[in-house]
């Protein structure tokens, strides 16, 4: 029975699927990197993973009652084949204790902000998107609290964070979110990061409102440790929302399911 969902949200979602299905992994390489910490972060990265990992059940849930035609186990078994996740390392791939803990904030805003606008698309998805994009705002708050810590005992490191924001922004379009994209479209073309990254995005903006980057903003301004007044953050979100919207049609892009 086809799924009711707009195309759009319906592929959103199984990408998603896809991405948190396999986050956990990140919190052993979270524990390889702050393992001089000690055990209670340990537990921290440890209690996170297990909750990443319940984010992928709920959407394979969620999926299984309104998109029971999607092969999880096949795309999920592809992707982990082609998508190499960090290595067994024991350096943050940023840096710094403090870069990774930047990108993690970062991360998780935007992982928060990405179930707000994905429970926008459909009604059927808002109560479980409510709940993920809550957990995900709550995620933020222990990293942020983590990386205080740091720097009350090693100083802040604005120019740091600022880079690492920059990157982390650069590189939302990364191959674990675009080749997540390519499999859940099942595409016969091969894939090109390039074409994959603009029918991503034409897909997300079409989801997106000035509410969603602003809530983005505040907390990355957060993590550096600046404010802005809310009326000059409110007309900043709307133009950088503006900006980011033009250009293509996603109907133009994406093909329906």
């Amino acid at each position: 029975m086809p799924t009711d969902l707009p195309p759009h949200v319906l592929h959103l979602t199984r990408t998603a699927c896809l991405v948190e299905s396999r986050a956990h992994l990140y919190s052993g390489y979270l524990a390889n990197v702050f393992r001089a910490r000690g055990p209670r972060w340990r537990e921290k990265f440890e209690r996170w993973g297990e909750e990443e990992q319940t984010h992928g059940a709920s959407l394979r849930a969620f999926l299984a009652q309104e998109d029971p035609r999607f092969d999880f186990a096949r795309h999920l078994d592809d992707y982990l084949a082609h998508v190499p996740y960090h290595c067994d390392v024991e350096k943050s791939v940023y840096g710094s204790e403090q870069a990774e803990l930047v990108a993690r904030c970062f991360v998780e805003a935007m992982a928060a902000s990405y179930y707000q606008a994905l429970g926008s698309g459909a009604a059927v998805l808002q109560p479980l998107c409510r709940r993920l994009a809550a957990d995900e705002a709550r995620h933020f708050t222990m990293f942020r609290r983590l990386l205080e810590t740091l720097r009350e005992e090693e100083g802040a490191r604005p120019l740091e964070a600022m880079h690492v924001l920059t990157k982390r922004l650069r590189a939302l379009d990364d191959e674990q979110i675009l080749y997540a994209s390519w499999c859940v479209r099942g595409a016969q073309a091969p894939y090109v990061r390039e074409e994959e990254s603009k029918r991503y995005r034409a897909m997300i903006w079409q989801l997106y409102r000035p509410e969603h980057v602003r809530f983005v903003a505040t907390l990355s301004l957060q993590t550096l440790g600046l404010s802005v007044a809310p009326a000059r953050l409110h007309r900043l979100s709307a133009l950088v929302h503006g900006v980011l919207s033009r250009g293509e049609e996603a109907g133009s892009l994406f093909p329906p399911c």
